[in-house]
Protein backbone atom coordinates (compact mmCIF):
# COMPACT_ATOMS: atom_id res chain seq x y z
CA UNK A 1 0.00 0.00 0.00
CA UNK A 2 2.69 2.56 0.93
CA UNK A 3 4.61 2.01 -1.81
CA UNK A 4 1.67 3.23 -4.30
CA UNK A 5 1.41 6.36 -1.92
CA UNK A 6 4.44 7.38 -1.70
CA UNK A 7 4.85 6.87 -6.34
CA UNK A 8 2.09 9.51 -5.76
CA UNK A 9 3.50 11.78 -3.70
CA UNK A 10 6.85 11.45 -5.50
CA UNK A 11 5.06 12.32 -8.59
CA UNK A 12 3.27 15.28 -6.96
CA UNK A 13 6.42 16.67 -5.63
CA UNK A 14 8.21 16.98 -9.06
CA UNK A 15 5.36 18.87 -10.25
CA UNK A 16 6.41 21.41 -7.87
CA UNK A 17 9.56 21.67 -9.34
CA UNK A 18 8.52 20.95 -13.01
CA UNK A 19 7.53 24.34 -15.08
CA UNK A 20 5.78 23.21 -17.66
CA UNK A 21 2.64 21.07 -15.81
CA UNK A 22 1.40 23.12 -12.81
CA UNK A 23 -2.01 21.11 -12.89
CA UNK A 24 -1.11 17.92 -14.11
CA UNK A 25 -1.90 14.79 -11.90
CA UNK A 26 -0.65 11.20 -11.33
CA UNK A 27 -2.44 8.65 -13.22
CA UNK A 28 -4.86 6.97 -11.96
CA UNK A 29 -4.08 4.89 -8.73
CA UNK A 30 -7.17 5.53 -6.83
CA UNK A 31 -7.31 1.80 -6.71
CA UNK A 32 -4.23 1.67 -4.71
CA UNK A 33 -5.26 4.08 -2.28
CA UNK A 34 -8.23 2.46 -0.41
CA UNK A 35 -8.82 2.11 3.44
CA UNK A 36 -8.56 4.87 5.57
CA UNK A 37 -4.37 5.04 7.20
CA UNK A 38 -3.70 5.22 3.29
CA UNK A 39 -5.67 8.46 2.69
CA UNK A 40 -4.70 9.48 5.69
CA UNK A 41 -0.88 9.12 4.48
CA UNK A 42 -1.94 11.08 1.24
CA UNK A 43 -3.38 13.75 2.74
CA UNK A 44 -0.41 15.25 4.45
CA UNK A 45 0.97 16.08 0.78
CA UNK A 46 -2.73 18.21 0.65
CA UNK A 47 -0.82 21.19 2.59
CA UNK A 48 1.19 23.48 0.55
CA UNK A 49 4.78 22.78 1.19
CA UNK A 50 5.88 26.06 0.35
CA UNK A 51 6.37 29.09 2.18
CA UNK A 52 4.55 32.61 1.07
CA UNK A 53 6.05 34.52 3.98
CA UNK A 54 9.69 35.82 2.38
CA UNK A 55 8.21 37.56 -0.70
CA UNK A 56 4.69 38.75 1.10
CA UNK A 57 6.68 40.30 4.03
CA UNK A 58 9.02 42.35 1.36
CA UNK A 59 6.09 43.63 -0.65
CA UNK A 60 4.65 44.88 2.72
CA UNK A 61 5.92 48.08 4.42
CA UNK A 62 7.41 46.10 6.86
CA UNK A 63 10.41 45.70 4.80
CA UNK A 64 12.83 48.53 3.96
CA UNK A 65 15.86 48.65 2.28
CA UNK A 66 18.78 48.41 4.06
CA UNK A 67 21.56 49.02 1.61
CA UNK A 68 24.90 48.75 0.19
CA UNK A 69 26.00 47.16 3.33
CA UNK A 70 23.62 44.05 3.27
CA UNK A 71 25.13 43.32 -0.37
CA UNK A 72 23.34 43.43 -3.84
CA UNK A 73 20.04 41.44 -2.65
CA UNK A 74 19.18 38.87 -4.69
CA UNK A 75 16.92 38.94 -7.75
CA UNK A 76 14.13 37.22 -6.38
CA UNK A 77 14.31 40.33 -3.17
CA UNK A 78 14.33 42.94 -5.28
CA UNK A 79 11.34 41.88 -7.54
CA UNK A 80 9.66 41.40 -4.05
CA UNK A 81 10.44 44.60 -2.88
CA UNK A 82 10.00 46.57 -6.38
CA UNK A 83 6.51 44.61 -7.05
CA UNK A 84 8.32 43.37 -10.24
CA UNK A 85 7.44 40.05 -12.23
CA UNK A 86 9.31 37.50 -10.65
CA UNK A 87 11.98 36.19 -12.77
CA UNK A 88 12.80 33.18 -10.35
CA UNK A 89 11.17 29.99 -9.66
CA UNK A 90 12.77 28.66 -6.88
CA UNK A 91 11.78 28.38 -3.28
CA UNK A 92 10.14 31.15 -1.78
CA UNK A 93 8.95 32.29 -4.86
CA UNK A 94 5.47 33.17 -5.95
CA UNK A 95 6.06 30.35 -8.70
CA UNK A 96 7.14 27.91 -6.16
CA UNK A 97 4.05 28.56 -3.95
CA UNK A 98 1.74 28.49 -6.57
CA UNK A 99 2.68 24.88 -7.82
CA UNK A 100 2.80 23.85 -4.05
CA UNK A 101 -0.96 25.02 -3.80
CA UNK A 102 -1.97 23.18 -7.14
CA UNK A 103 -0.04 20.10 -5.44
CA UNK A 104 -1.93 20.08 -2.44
CA UNK A 105 -4.95 20.40 -4.42
CA UNK A 106 -4.62 17.74 -6.17
CA UNK A 107 -3.44 15.92 -2.91
CA UNK A 108 -6.98 16.52 -1.53
CA UNK A 109 -8.56 15.50 -5.14
CA UNK A 110 -7.14 12.14 -4.86
CA UNK A 111 -8.35 11.44 -1.27
CA UNK A 112 -11.44 12.39 -2.48
CA UNK A 113 -12.14 10.73 -5.09
CA UNK A 114 -10.42 7.57 -2.99
CA UNK A 115 -12.80 8.74 -0.32
CA UNK A 116 -16.09 8.23 -2.40
CA UNK A 117 -14.73 4.77 -3.94
CA UNK A 118 -15.02 3.38 -0.42
CA UNK A 119 -17.81 5.32 1.09
CA UNK A 120 -17.56 8.73 1.77
CA UNK A 121 -20.83 7.63 4.69
CA UNK A 122 -19.08 5.46 6.31
CA UNK A 123 -18.23 7.34 10.05
CA UNK A 124 -14.48 6.53 9.46
CA UNK A 125 -14.38 8.37 6.45
CA UNK A 126 -16.36 11.45 7.40
CA UNK A 127 -13.38 13.37 9.17
CA UNK A 128 -11.08 12.38 6.48
CA UNK A 129 -13.23 13.72 4.19
CA UNK A 130 -14.01 16.65 6.02
CA UNK A 131 -9.72 17.28 6.27
CA UNK A 132 -9.46 16.98 2.15
CA UNK A 133 -12.04 19.39 1.55
CA UNK A 134 -10.80 22.61 4.13
CA UNK A 135 -6.90 21.25 2.56
CA UNK A 136 -8.49 22.12 -1.03
CA UNK A 137 -10.13 25.37 0.43
CA UNK A 138 -7.19 26.56 1.75
CA UNK A 139 -5.07 26.40 -1.08
CA UNK A 140 -7.48 27.61 -3.26
CA UNK A 141 -7.76 30.68 -1.00
CA UNK A 142 -4.59 31.40 -0.65
CA UNK A 143 -4.18 31.05 -4.54
CA UNK A 144 -6.54 33.79 -4.62
CA UNK A 145 -4.91 35.79 -2.01
CA UNK A 146 -1.91 35.79 -3.55
CA UNK A 147 -2.65 35.87 -7.39
CA UNK A 148 -5.92 37.77 -7.42
CA UNK A 149 -7.14 41.20 -6.88
CA UNK A 150 -8.87 42.01 -3.13
CA UNK A 151 -12.48 40.62 -2.80
CA UNK A 152 -15.21 43.03 -3.72
CA UNK A 153 -19.15 41.58 -3.60
CA UNK A 154 -20.09 44.14 -6.50
CA UNK A 155 -16.75 43.00 -8.56
CA UNK A 156 -15.76 39.58 -7.87
CA UNK A 157 -17.82 38.25 -11.12
CA UNK A 158 -16.37 40.91 -13.09
CA UNK A 159 -12.19 39.86 -11.66
CA UNK A 160 -10.51 36.57 -12.53
CA UNK A 161 -10.04 33.85 -10.00
CA UNK A 162 -7.90 31.01 -10.22
CA UNK A 163 -8.37 27.60 -11.62
CA UNK A 164 -9.99 25.01 -9.00
CA UNK A 165 -9.83 21.85 -9.70
CA UNK A 166 -12.22 19.23 -8.14
CA UNK A 167 -11.40 16.21 -9.79
CA UNK A 168 -8.29 13.87 -9.79
CA UNK A 169 -6.40 12.30 -13.04
CA UNK A 170 -4.10 13.63 -16.24
CA UNK A 171 -5.37 16.41 -17.31
CA UNK A 172 -4.52 18.92 -20.24
CA UNK A 173 -3.20 22.35 -18.43
CA UNK A 174 -5.55 24.33 -21.18
CA UNK A 175 -8.47 23.41 -20.39
CA UNK A 176 -8.50 25.46 -17.05
CA UNK A 177 -9.93 28.72 -16.93
CA UNK A 178 -9.48 31.15 -14.16
CA UNK A 179 -13.32 31.88 -13.88
CA UNK A 180 -14.15 34.35 -11.88
CA UNK A 181 -13.22 35.72 -8.69
CA UNK A 182 -17.06 34.90 -7.60
CA UNK A 183 -16.87 31.81 -8.77
CA UNK A 184 -13.65 31.00 -6.98
CA UNK A 185 -15.01 31.98 -3.31
CA UNK A 186 -18.31 29.89 -3.81
CA UNK A 187 -15.86 26.86 -4.27
CA UNK A 188 -14.20 27.84 -1.49
CA UNK A 189 -17.08 28.28 0.63
CA UNK A 190 -18.69 25.72 -0.37
CA UNK A 191 -15.63 23.12 0.56
CA UNK A 192 -14.69 24.87 3.89
CA UNK A 193 -18.47 24.90 4.80
CA UNK A 194 -19.32 20.83 3.55
CA UNK A 195 -15.91 20.30 5.61
CA UNK A 196 -16.26 22.17 8.86
CA UNK A 197 -18.87 20.09 10.75
CA UNK A 198 -17.22 16.66 9.41
CA UNK A 199 -13.53 17.55 11.18
CA UNK A 200 -12.37 15.91 14.17
CA UNK A 201 -9.22 16.11 16.39
CA UNK A 202 -7.80 12.43 15.74
CA UNK A 203 -4.32 13.52 15.12
CA UNK A 204 -1.39 11.99 16.87
CA UNK A 205 0.36 15.70 16.53
CA UNK A 206 -3.29 17.98 16.03
CA UNK A 207 -1.20 20.81 15.25
CA UNK A 208 0.14 19.72 11.88
CA UNK A 209 -3.50 19.72 10.40
CA UNK A 210 -7.12 21.35 10.13
CA UNK A 211 -8.24 20.26 13.39
CA UNK A 212 -11.60 21.91 14.57
CA UNK A 213 -9.76 24.76 15.95
CA UNK A 214 -7.46 25.08 12.94
CA UNK A 215 -10.69 25.35 10.34
CA UNK A 216 -12.57 27.31 12.31
CA UNK A 217 -9.15 29.83 12.54
CA UNK A 218 -9.56 29.63 8.86
CA UNK A 219 -13.13 30.19 8.47
CA UNK A 220 -12.62 33.34 10.96
CA UNK A 221 -10.22 34.59 7.81
CA UNK A 222 -12.48 33.93 5.00
CA UNK A 223 -15.31 35.39 6.68
CA UNK A 224 -13.48 38.61 7.67
CA UNK A 225 -12.40 38.87 4.10
CA UNK A 226 -16.44 38.85 2.96
CA UNK A 227 -17.76 41.07 5.58
CA UNK A 228 -19.66 38.68 7.32
CA UNK A 229 -18.61 39.70 10.80
CA UNK A 230 -21.33 37.12 12.56
CA UNK A 231 -19.19 33.89 11.06
CA UNK A 232 -16.28 35.60 11.85
CA UNK A 233 -17.35 35.53 15.29
CA UNK A 234 -18.55 32.33 15.56
CA UNK A 235 -15.58 30.60 14.14
CA UNK A 236 -13.16 32.42 16.29
CA UNK A 237 -15.15 31.63 19.14
CA UNK A 238 -14.29 28.01 18.56
CA UNK A 239 -10.86 28.56 17.75
CA UNK A 240 -9.82 30.32 20.79
CA UNK A 241 -12.18 28.25 23.13
CA UNK A 242 -13.35 30.19 26.52
CA UNK A 243 -10.09 30.85 27.75
CA UNK A 244 -8.19 33.04 24.46
CA UNK A 245 -5.39 35.01 27.34
CA UNK A 246 -4.09 31.55 28.29
CA UNK A 247 -3.05 30.11 24.72
CA UNK A 248 -1.51 33.68 23.52
CA UNK A 249 2.36 33.71 22.94
CA UNK A 250 3.86 34.63 26.38
CA UNK A 251 6.14 37.27 24.77
CA UNK A 252 6.00 39.43 27.99
CA UNK A 253 6.05 35.52 30.56
CA UNK A 254 9.28 36.38 32.74
CA UNK A 255 9.43 32.18 33.14
CA UNK A 256 9.15 31.99 29.33
CA UNK A 257 10.06 34.12 26.46
CA UNK A 258 11.35 36.79 28.22
CA UNK A 259 14.76 34.83 29.55
CA UNK A 260 14.81 32.40 26.36
CA UNK A 261 18.11 32.54 24.07
CA UNK A 262 17.91 33.77 20.55
CA UNK A 263 18.01 30.11 19.84
CA UNK A 264 15.28 29.03 22.13
CA UNK A 265 12.90 31.81 21.14
CA UNK A 266 13.54 30.16 17.38
CA UNK A 267 12.23 27.16 18.60
CA UNK A 268 9.49 28.08 20.36
CA UNK A 269 8.07 30.21 18.32
CA UNK A 270 7.25 27.30 15.48
CA UNK A 271 7.25 24.44 18.16
CA UNK A 272 4.01 22.07 17.98
CA UNK A 273 4.21 22.64 21.90
CA UNK A 274 3.28 25.92 21.57
CA UNK A 275 -0.57 26.36 22.03
CA UNK A 276 -0.29 29.60 20.06
CA UNK A 277 0.18 27.77 16.85
CA UNK A 278 -3.35 26.78 15.51
CA UNK A 279 -1.79 24.84 12.39
CA UNK A 280 1.74 24.26 11.38
CA UNK A 281 3.25 23.79 7.68
CA UNK A 282 6.49 22.57 7.58
CA UNK A 283 7.45 24.27 4.15
CA UNK A 284 10.47 24.00 1.65
CA UNK A 285 12.16 27.28 2.16
CA UNK A 286 15.21 29.47 2.75
CA UNK A 287 13.14 31.94 5.17
CA UNK A 288 14.54 30.28 8.38
CA UNK A 289 18.18 31.64 7.33
CA UNK A 290 17.24 34.45 5.21
CA UNK A 291 14.56 36.57 7.20
CA UNK A 292 17.17 38.76 9.76
CA UNK A 293 19.70 39.24 6.94
CA UNK A 294 17.28 39.76 3.76
CA UNK A 295 18.69 42.81 2.48
CA UNK A 296 14.74 43.85 2.66
CA UNK A 297 13.35 43.57 5.30
CA UNK A 298 13.17 44.97 9.07
CA UNK A 299 15.37 47.85 10.21
CA UNK A 300 15.96 49.83 13.35
CA UNK A 301 13.63 52.99 11.83
CA UNK A 302 10.82 50.17 10.84
CA UNK A 303 11.34 48.80 14.31
CA UNK A 304 11.03 51.97 15.67
CA UNK A 305 7.64 52.73 14.73
CA UNK A 306 5.92 49.62 14.85
CA UNK A 307 7.31 47.62 17.87
CA UNK A 308 8.42 50.23 20.48
CA UNK A 309 6.22 52.09 21.96
CA UNK A 310 4.08 54.14 19.47
CA UNK A 311 1.09 52.80 20.74
CA UNK A 312 -2.17 54.56 22.13
CA UNK A 313 -0.80 53.47 25.62
CA UNK A 314 2.58 54.66 24.89
CA UNK A 315 3.99 51.58 26.84
CA UNK A 316 7.02 49.48 25.75
CA UNK A 317 6.24 46.12 23.58
CA UNK A 318 7.90 42.79 24.82
CA UNK A 319 8.81 41.67 21.29
CA UNK A 320 12.42 41.01 21.74
CA UNK A 321 14.66 42.25 18.33
CA UNK A 322 17.97 41.53 18.01
CA UNK A 323 20.78 42.35 15.62
CA UNK A 324 22.08 44.98 14.35
CA UNK A 325 20.25 47.52 11.58
CA UNK A 326 21.33 45.26 8.44
CA UNK A 327 20.23 41.76 10.37
CA UNK A 328 17.70 43.01 12.57
CA UNK A 329 15.19 40.79 13.22
CA UNK A 330 12.64 39.38 16.21
CA UNK A 331 14.11 35.68 16.12
CA UNK A 332 10.90 33.19 14.83
CA UNK A 333 12.07 31.22 12.40
CA UNK A 334 13.98 27.97 12.49
CA UNK A 335 15.75 26.27 9.47
CA UNK A 336 15.46 22.80 9.44
CA UNK A 337 18.13 21.44 6.55
CA UNK A 338 17.87 18.06 4.88
CA UNK A 339 20.91 16.84 3.15
CA UNK A 340 20.31 15.23 -0.80
CA UNK A 341 21.76 11.75 1.04
CA UNK A 342 23.44 10.52 3.15
CA UNK A 343 27.09 12.01 2.17
CA UNK A 344 26.08 14.80 0.21
CA UNK A 345 27.08 18.29 1.44
CA UNK A 346 24.19 19.84 -0.72
CA UNK A 347 20.14 19.69 0.43
CA UNK A 348 17.17 21.89 1.07
CA UNK A 349 15.99 23.88 4.28
CA UNK A 350 12.95 23.28 5.74
CA UNK A 351 11.08 25.77 8.00
CA UNK A 352 7.88 25.44 9.94
CA UNK A 353 5.79 28.13 9.92
CA UNK A 354 2.73 29.01 11.87
CA UNK A 355 -0.24 29.84 9.41
CA UNK A 356 -2.98 29.86 11.77
CA UNK A 357 -2.51 31.50 15.55
CA UNK A 358 -4.34 32.46 18.65
CA UNK A 359 -3.07 35.72 17.74
CA UNK A 360 -5.15 36.36 14.17
CA UNK A 361 -7.62 34.89 15.29
CA UNK A 362 -8.09 37.32 18.36
CA UNK A 363 -7.63 40.28 16.07
CA UNK A 364 -10.24 38.91 13.69
CA UNK A 365 -12.53 38.86 16.29
CA UNK A 366 -11.62 42.54 17.51
CA UNK A 367 -12.55 43.57 14.06
CA UNK A 368 -15.58 41.84 13.65
CA UNK A 369 -16.93 43.30 17.16
CA UNK A 370 -15.94 46.69 15.78
CA UNK A 371 -17.93 46.40 12.54
CA UNK A 372 -20.62 45.54 14.05
CA UNK A 373 -20.69 48.74 16.38
CA UNK A 374 -19.07 47.10 19.62
CA UNK A 375 -16.46 48.78 20.87
CA UNK A 376 -16.58 47.04 24.24
CA UNK A 377 -16.04 43.51 23.04
CA UNK A 378 -13.40 44.86 20.81
CA UNK A 379 -11.59 46.59 23.84
CA UNK A 380 -11.99 43.43 25.31
CA UNK A 381 -9.90 41.41 22.98
CA UNK A 382 -7.34 44.20 22.38
CA UNK A 383 -6.42 44.05 26.06
CA UNK A 384 -6.27 40.31 26.30
CA UNK A 385 -3.64 40.75 23.34
CA UNK A 386 -1.84 44.04 25.51
CA UNK A 387 -2.08 41.20 28.60
CA UNK A 388 0.79 39.22 26.89
CA UNK A 389 2.58 42.40 24.76
CA UNK A 390 3.43 45.14 27.30
CA UNK A 391 6.58 44.77 29.18
CA UNK A 392 5.90 44.15 32.99
CA UNK A 393 1.79 43.91 32.52
CA UNK A 394 0.14 43.94 35.69
CA UNK A 395 -3.06 44.72 34.89
CA UNK A 396 -2.82 48.68 35.77
CA UNK A 397 -5.38 50.93 34.61
CA UNK A 398 -2.14 52.86 32.44
CA UNK A 399 -1.80 49.17 30.08
CA UNK A 400 -5.24 49.14 30.15
CA UNK A 401 -6.41 50.34 26.49
CA UNK A 402 -9.83 52.47 26.14
CA UNK A 403 -12.05 54.01 23.66
CA UNK A 404 -10.51 57.59 25.18
CA UNK A 405 -7.06 56.87 24.82
CA UNK A 406 -7.76 55.51 21.40
CA UNK A 407 -9.36 58.29 19.77
CA UNK A 408 -6.53 60.54 21.32
CA UNK A 409 -3.81 58.64 19.91
CA UNK A 410 -5.81 58.19 16.51
CA UNK A 411 -7.63 61.90 16.65
CA UNK A 412 -9.55 63.34 13.27
CA UNK A 413 -7.08 64.35 11.09
CA UNK A 414 -4.17 62.53 12.57
CA UNK A 415 -1.65 61.43 9.90
CA UNK A 416 -1.69 58.28 12.62
CA UNK A 417 -5.12 57.19 10.28
CA UNK A 418 -4.80 55.94 6.78
CA UNK A 419 -6.99 56.04 4.00
CA UNK A 420 -9.31 52.82 4.28
CA UNK A 421 -10.75 51.41 0.72
CA UNK A 422 -13.02 48.81 1.60
CA UNK A 423 -16.01 47.86 0.29
CA UNK A 424 -17.99 47.87 3.65
CA UNK A 425 -18.39 51.27 5.12
CA UNK A 426 -15.85 52.65 8.08
CA UNK A 427 -17.66 55.34 9.87
CA UNK A 428 -17.26 57.66 12.95
CA UNK A 429 -15.00 55.81 15.72
CA UNK A 430 -14.73 52.77 13.56
CA UNK A 431 -11.75 54.32 11.89
CA UNK A 432 -9.03 55.21 14.59
CA UNK A 433 -10.32 51.88 16.60
CA UNK A 434 -9.80 50.10 13.05
CA UNK A 435 -6.58 51.45 12.81
CA UNK A 436 -5.31 50.73 16.03
CA UNK A 437 -6.25 47.10 15.20
CA UNK A 438 -3.78 47.12 12.28
CA UNK A 439 -1.13 48.21 13.62
CA UNK A 440 -1.11 45.80 16.64
CA UNK A 441 -1.82 43.45 13.63
CA UNK A 442 1.16 44.73 12.00
CA UNK A 443 3.96 44.76 14.97
CA UNK A 444 2.29 41.24 15.63
CA UNK A 445 3.07 39.35 12.54
CA UNK A 446 6.73 41.12 11.91
CA UNK A 447 8.43 38.62 9.49
CA UNK A 448 5.37 36.63 8.61
CA UNK A 449 3.56 38.20 5.50
CA UNK A 450 0.40 39.04 7.22
CA UNK A 451 0.60 42.63 6.94
CA UNK A 452 0.46 42.27 3.27
CA UNK A 453 -2.50 40.55 3.29
CA UNK A 454 -4.25 43.21 5.54
CA UNK A 455 -2.66 46.03 2.97
CA UNK A 456 -4.49 44.35 0.17
CA UNK A 457 -8.02 43.66 2.34
CA UNK A 458 -7.86 47.20 3.70
CA UNK A 459 -6.59 48.75 0.80
CA UNK A 460 -3.60 50.35 1.98
CA UNK A 461 -1.20 51.98 -0.32
CA UNK A 462 2.63 51.25 0.44
CA UNK A 463 5.49 53.64 -0.02
CA UNK A 464 9.13 51.41 -0.31
CA UNK A 465 12.70 53.72 -0.53
CA UNK A 466 15.07 52.29 -2.36
CA UNK A 467 18.96 52.37 -2.12
CA UNK A 468 21.45 51.93 -5.01
CA UNK A 469 24.98 52.39 -6.00
CA UNK A 470 27.92 52.73 -3.29
CA UNK A 471 26.64 56.04 -1.84
CA UNK A 472 22.75 54.65 -1.27
CA UNK A 473 21.01 57.21 -2.85
CA UNK A 474 17.73 57.25 -2.60
CA UNK A 475 14.42 57.00 -4.70
CA UNK A 476 10.73 56.50 -3.94
CA UNK A 477 9.15 53.62 -4.74
CA UNK A 478 4.72 53.70 -4.48
CA UNK A 479 2.45 50.82 -4.52
CA UNK A 480 -1.10 53.13 -5.18
CA UNK A 481 -4.26 51.58 -2.78
CA UNK A 482 -5.69 49.93 -5.90
CA UNK A 483 -2.48 49.15 -8.08
CA UNK A 484 -3.06 46.22 -10.03
CA UNK A 485 0.38 44.80 -9.03
CA UNK A 486 -1.00 44.12 -5.91
CA UNK A 487 -2.06 40.22 -8.04
CA UNK A 488 1.05 38.68 -8.10
CA UNK A 489 1.04 37.94 -11.83
CA UNK A 490 0.36 34.11 -12.72
CA UNK A 491 3.82 32.23 -13.60
CA UNK A 492 4.64 32.91 -16.86
CA UNK A 493 4.80 28.82 -17.49
CA UNK A 494 1.14 28.88 -16.41
CA UNK A 495 0.66 31.87 -18.87
CA UNK A 496 2.33 29.77 -21.51
CA UNK A 497 -0.42 27.16 -21.33
CA UNK A 498 -3.64 29.03 -21.25
CA UNK A 499 -3.96 30.90 -17.80
CA UNK A 500 -4.38 34.20 -18.55
CA UNK A 501 -2.35 36.71 -17.41
CA UNK A 502 -3.15 39.63 -14.67
CA UNK A 503 -3.92 42.83 -16.45
CA UNK A 504 -0.97 45.20 -15.68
Amino acid sequence: MKKYIYSFITITLFFIGSCDRYLDQVPDNRAMIDNAEAIKELLVSAYPKASYLPFCEQMSDNADDKGIRRGQGSRKDIDAYEWNEFQEISQDTPTYYWNACYSAIAAANQAIASIKEIGEGHPEMKPILGEALICRAYAGYMLTTIFCNSYHPETAAKEMGVPYPKEPGRVVFGHFTRGTLKETFQNIREDLENGLPLIENDYRVPRYHFTKEASAAFASRFYLILGEWDKVIEHADKALGNRPAIILRGWNNPETYVVYTYDELKATYSASSEESNILLISCASWWGRNFANTRFGLTTAVQDSILRTKNPLALQYAFRVFGTDVVRNVPKMKEYFKYNSLNATTGVGYTMISVFTAEEVLFNRAEAHLMKGDYSKALEDLNIWLSKRLKNYTGSDLQTLTEEKILQYYSPGSDRIQEFHTFYPVEGNQRPYLQCILDMRRSEFVHEGIRWFDIKRIGLPVTHIRKSGSNDEESTLTLSWNDPRKAVQIPQDAQTFGIEANPR
